[in-house]
């Protein structure tokens, strides 16, 4: 099984990833998230709907709020037991999994599938691909899947053409045009202690990532090029695609 583009464990350090979550995000912004992706993938009552990774579940456990039925699965182990802790003393229903997207092994189970905040592309393009088949044979015929990535065509306009370094909402980005790989670091003091990390992700463009949802079976129903649901253009900085599995004839 293909490796991370980065180490994994260094970079989603609990100590790291709790401060960092604690610092981005508030109530009121995973609220307004958690409502557009009701919207972008059309939620009812009674479907089975798949949140992966997770992370700590701030957007499942806002949808299970909303008294949707909930899976939510994340490689990461700490991860799982700070959201099963919160959603028991929240009295809240979700079904979280220690689990690996490359193998989901889940066999058409899924009415609503949703991957964001550019948790996709962590891989190489084999595996990559892999990871969007499994989401696709999670689906049941005629599911939906919302996959939310950095938009690779945006890199290409904002970065210079041998790619140099860039200040990114106060990280050290690099984009690499060739390999088509983003590249974060991040130094960060902690409680005084010093802390650094490197994360990597493949981006892809709108027309890449058609050729592999179609390659899996999933046919594009809409673009987005932001959580307002504005249209997708070449300057869009993310892309939320929502995705229906074919019926098999």
């Amino acid at each position: 099984m293909s490796e991370f583009l980065f180490d994994y464990e260094r970079a989603f350090n609990p100590l790291i990833t709790g401060h960092l979550e604690s610092a981005s995000f508030d109530l009121m912004l995973n609220q307004q998230q958690a409502k557009q992706i009701q919207s972008f993938l059309a939620l009812e009552k009674g479907m089975k709907i798949l949140d992966i990774p997770c992370g700590t579940g701030r957007h499942a456990k806002l949808l299970a709020e909303q008294g949707f039925g909930i899976d939510a699965l994340d490689y990461n182990a700490s991860f799982i037991e700070r959201a099963q802790q919160f959603a028991k003393d929240a009295g809240l229903s979700v079904n979280f999994m220690q689990g690996d997207m490359r193998d989901l092994r889940f066999k058409e189970k899924y009415d609503r599938i949703f991957n964001v905040f550019s948790s996709f592309g962590y891989f190489d393009d084999k595996t990559n691909l892999q990871v969007m088949q499994e989401m696709s044979s999670a689906l049941k015929p005629g599911g939906r899947l919302l996959l939310n990535v950095l938009n690779g065509e945006s890199a290409v306009v904002k970065e210079s053409e041998n790619g140099i370094a860039r200040q990114f909402k106060g990280l050290d980005t690099q984009y690499d045009p060739h390999s088509k790989i983003l590249t974060t670091n991040r130094a960060l003091k902690i409680e005084g202690e010093e802390y650094s990390y490197e994360f990597k992700v493949r981006l892809y463009n709108a027309s890449e990532l058609t050729h592999m949802l179609e390659m899996c079976g999933l046919v594009p129903l809409e673009w987005h090029g932001d959580w307002a649901g504005s249209a997708l253009t070449n300057t869009s900085a993310q892309i939320f695609v929502v995705a229906e599995k074919s019926f098999v004839a």
